[in-house]
Order: structure tokens, then C-alpha cells, then sequence
């Protein structure tokens, strides 16, 4: 799982859980804001994606690689929230 509390410094930790961040796996709330113009057609392109080619591992940009279960634990982060 992520380790974000050791990969961050304490006022960015903060202003991620601001952001709607935090600790453990799951997709930025607000990609938007830094690397995607329109959020719909991103989150469609990783869900079509994610259909057609489910993950056998996420190395997210911060914490562990996710190895098990990846596929079931990514899906959640891209048919829920924001």
C-alpha cells in the first residue's frame, strides 16, 4: 500500500487531504488540476482501458506497487467519487 506519509513533507501531506488526497491507493480527485483538461473523457479512456485490459499491477507515483488483486482494487477507484 501507499506510503505517502514517508514519501511527502508534512505541508504537502496537508494540502493533499485539502485536495481530497491521501494515505493508500487511489486515483487523484482532481487530475484536472495538473495533467488532464476535461476529467470525463480521462476517466472514460482508464475505464475502457481497465475493461479491456485489466492491470496486473499499479505503480503508483507514490507508495508501493500494487501486485495482488489489482484489477479489483483499481476498479472501485474508477466507477466511484468525484
Amino acid at each position: 500500500m501507499s506510503t505517502a506519509h514517508d514519501d511527502q513533507r508534512w505541508y504537502l501531506r496537508l494540502l493533499s487531504r485539502f485536495l481530497g488526497g491521501g494515505p493508500g491507493y487511489r486515483r487523484n480527485a482532481r487530475p484536472e488540476l495538473v495533467y488532464v483538461r476535461d476529467r470525463a473523457i480521462w476517466l472514460g479512456s482508464v475505464r475502457d482501458a481497465l475493461a479491456t485490459q485489466p492491470p496486473t499491477i499499479v505503480v503508483p507515483a507514490h507508495g508501493s506497487a500494487v501486485t495482488a488483486d489489482t484489477a479489483r482494487l483499481t476498479e472501485p477507484l474508477v466507477y466511484e467519487g468525484p
